[in-house]
């Protein structure tokens, strides 16, 4: 369900989500009698935190999974992707916390891992670890608007890429284009942000992570719009809209942004933008006050890009300044 829908976006989901965690078998740790019960009870209530957003209890659970694999050395070695799961975890949640120095130091544990077990591990092996960690690594900088450092840290990734295509003779891709995209936005660089956002656009017959599928749309029409190609923006606008229609699946930010953009286009001065900005943001302000809304704020900063657009300041200064408020 949650490679799926990624997020709980109702209540009828979250009902949903929550009836799995109260099974029997899950309902208390007193059931997993063997080290490998013990994984997949924590691992369980792992990823029900990650997609209800407790991210308390998801770094309890993090913590516990590690010390099974700790206290059970065969365990480790056999299920090892597992290991590096609660390890990327545990960063990823950090990150998302705001919480810049653990999340730092989280990911160099993360990287020293890797490290270490490069040498042993098939190339098969080592592209999934690989993933986990360049995935949680793009995070980690878009979350924290470093954006020059990580379009830095893309060409690395890239670099080792190709040495693991070489050793393969496969043609592994990068990780989340999204965050890839949110970066170059951050930078700027709307075109290079579009290109990887087409990534996911263009395989959106697929019924996996529906959030990031109308993200990624989300934000196209954001880079347009920055790029002032207002024709190109007419066209993209109708081709979002019948998608999200059909998915039937918008968060009300999705729906205001869409009509922001559509009534953007008839607009001829900046004080007009402005104005629409400005009623955009105190409409924003309560959404995030909604459990099911505050949720896409995780993915892009949405108010931080009204923030620059009504005060004048880049995107990165508006990320940063709100970014002090956690």
């Amino acid at each position: 369900m949650f490679f799926k829908i990624g997020t709980v976006r109702n209540p009828t989901e979250l009902k949903q989500v929550n009836a799995l965690i109260k099974l029997k078998v899950l309902s208390s740790e007193k059931f997993a009698l063997t080290p490998w019960a013990k994984f997949w009870y924590h691992y369980s209530h792992k990823i029900h935190a990650w997609i209800i957003r407790d991210y308390n209890k998801l770094i309890y659970h993090c913590d516990e999974v590690l010390q099974v694999f700790l206290q059970n050395k065969e365990l480790k070695r056999a299920h090892y992707v597992h290991y590096l799961q609660a390890l990327e975890h545990r960063a990823r949640t950090l990150v998302h916390m705001h919480n810049e120095g653990e999340a730092k130091e989280a990911l160099r544990a993360l990287s020293n891992e890797m490290i270490h077990q490069r040498k042993n591990a098939s190339t098969e092996e080592f592209f999934k670890w690989f993933n986990a960690s360049a995935e949680t690594e793009l995070w980690y900088y878009h979350v924290f608007a470093l954006y020059a450092d990580g379009e830095k840290h893309i060409a690395v990734l890239e670099k080792e890429l190709k040495e693991l295509n070489k050793r393969s003779g496969r043609n592994y891709e990068l990780p989340t284009p999204f965050c890839i995209a949110c970066i170059y936005f951050g930078n700027k660089k709307y075109k290079k942000a579009i290109t990887w956002l087409h990534k996911i656009i263009n395989v959106s017959e697929s019924e996996e992570r529906l959030d990031i599928q109308v993200l990624s749309r989300i934000l196209l029409l954001l880079c347009i719009f920055e790029m002032k190609d207002w024709d190109y923006l007419a066209n993209q606008w109708g081709a979002v809209y019948r998608f999200l229609a059909k998915k039937k699946r918008l968060y009300k930010i999705e729906s205001i942004l869409l009509d922001c953009i559509r009534q953007s286009l008839k607009f001829h001065s900046s004080d007009q933008f402005k104005k629409m900005f400005q009623r955009l943001r105190s409409e924003i302000i309560l959404l995030k006050k909604d459990y099911f809304e505050k949720i896409i704020f995780e993915y892009f900063d949405f108010e931080a890009w009204l923030i620059s657009k009504t005060e004048s300041i880049t995107f990165e200064e508006a990320v940063r300044n709100q970014n002090k408020m956690y």
